[in-house]
């Protein structure tokens, strides 16, 4: 999907997030080679409430250089 999205569509980065407590969220985006970039509070509708979320993202440069 990251490939399709950098080779596909004329954009210079990829961001995504997961609520912090989702661990294996987290080690997936870090396995697609994404740093982590922040965190910050995000309205969850479903859950009616404001939770944690950690963001990572990807430059193309850096995922020419890894892929």
């Amino acid at each position: 999907m990251i490939t399709f999205a950098f080779e596909s569509w004329d954009i210079e980065q990829v961001i995504a997030g997961a609520q912090l407590e989702n661990a294996a969220s987290i080690s997936m985006l870090r396995k697609l080679g994404m740093q982590q970039s922040h965190q910050a509070r995000v309205w969850a509708p479903v859950r009616t409430r404001y939770e944690t979320c950690v963001f990572f993202s990807l430059h193309k440069a850096m995922w020419r250089s890894v892929s």
